[in-house]
């Protein structure tokens, strides 16, 4: 029987059972002849737990954890790192997501492994689940993994479990060139990703309850392979020798393409290292990362055009323009005003293009824009 359009999914899953006496029949010792409906009874019950444990304990942590992962996006988090003199500092991270288990997908759970959930449909079948939530952090590089492996180590927001501990699907070659110390398996599709059960830490999450949860980490390149593999439904695993060949060749090409990103952006942050500007030279988005260094600023990779497009639209055409804006007493008077008005130390995407500005001012308007700065530089104030 199909489901009718407009059902619950507890309806849907009950007329499944229905139609399958052998599901129902396995869950409590019933015969296929028996009658389901304790069963049924058993698994209305557990919805209704399983929702209510969603409310008063996984969306609170589900919105923790959504906002203090979300500050890793942000490039001004990661200037507390040692960068290249020049090089221009992007945050690590592409994107985070946070999301808590669907009902049906721990009923499912429950039901395909019971010698794991002996109890069944009982609350501490859920409670047990260390995936309730799942969050996952993608990088842009595979050279970043064992940065942000370090910072979710370090941070201090998180307990790691002992029982399940952090563990990496990659090949040993690949383990070894990222000097990650941890136990390593790999997928016949060559997906790459490292695992972590993670719970927050009592100060950063006080709550009765601080469920365990899921963490992976991965690439950008890996997240679409992941997202690929999802879509298919693993039925490849099943299928023909040629489909598991060609999924096995295509995760082998997309560890490849991680590489060559790698060595991309390596490439070009020795060149722009290397590279030398005299006074008279235009602004390009090569130098401009090094004229800002030599004036103690920086900005994201995602910046460079956008505050050379400004500069230029500003008059500001060469080096020399531009030392010429970014004096220290320019620097020292924006970078005051701005820790007043924010609370905080501006970031670079914040305080370069207001200094731009600021450049083009005459001492009157300065004056005057610094008065009123708090809403001046919420026009240049870093997305979140």
């Amino acid at each position: 029987m199909e489901p009718n359009d407009g059902m619950s999914e507890l309806d849907k899953m009950e007329q499944a059972y229905d139609d399958d006496a052998s599901i129902t029949s396995g869950l409590n010792g019933n015969s296929p002849g028996n009658e389901a409906s304790p069963t049924l009874l058993a698994l209305r019950e557990f919805v209704g737990q399983y929702n209510a444990y969603v409310d008063r304990t996984l969306a609170p942590l589900e919105n923790r954890l959504r906002d203090l992962l979300a500050v890793w996006r942000q490039p001004g988090y990661w200037d507390k790192l040692p960068n290249q003199a020049g090089e221009p500092l992007p945050t690590p991270v592409q994107r985070v997501r946070v999301r808590i288990k669907p009902t049906g997908a721990v009923v499912r759970k429950v039901l395909a492994k019971p010698d794991r959930f002996p109890d069944g449909f009982c609350n501490r079948s859920f409670e047990s689940m260390t995936d309730t939530v799942g969050a996952r952090v993608v990088a842009y590089f595979l050279s970043s993994l064992p940065l942000i492996d370090r910072e979710i180590r370090n941070c201090g927001w998180f307990d790691i479990s002992t029982d399940h501990p952090p563990h990496a699907y990659m090949s040993n070659p690949t383990r070894e060139a990222l000097g990650i110390d941890m136990e390593c398996h790999t997928k016949p599709s060559g997906y790459n990703s490292i695992h972590y059960v993670l719970r927050l830490r009592e100060e950063i999450h006080p709550d009765d309850a601080r469920p365990w949860f899921e963490l992976q980490l991965r690439t950008l390149t890996q997240d679409v392979w992941a997202e690929i593999e999802h879509l298919l439904g693993y039925k490849y695993r099943t299928s023909s020798p040629m489909v598991q060949a060609q999924s096995q060749l295509v995760g082998r090409l997309l560890g490849t393409i991680d590489e060559h990103f790698d060595y991309m952006a390596k490439e070009l942050s020795d060149s722009r290292n290397q590279g030398r500007f005299d006074e008279t030279a235009p602004l390009t988005v090569v130098n401009l990362p090094l004229v800002l260094a030599s004036h103690g600023l920086s900005c994201s990779q995602y910046d460079i055009a956008g505050v050379l497009k400004m500069a230029l639209g500003f008059g500001i055409q060469t080096v020399h323009d531009l030392s010429g804006v970014l004096t220290s007493e320019n620097i020292d008077r924006v970078s005051n005003a701005a820790r007043v008005a924010l609370g905080r130390t501006p970031a670079g995407s914040e305080l370069i293009p207001a200094l731009l500005l600021f450049g083009r001012m005459t001492d009157a308007e300065r004056d005057s824009t610094l008065a009123q700065w708090a809403e001046f530089v919420q026009m240049f104030k870093a997305a979140t």
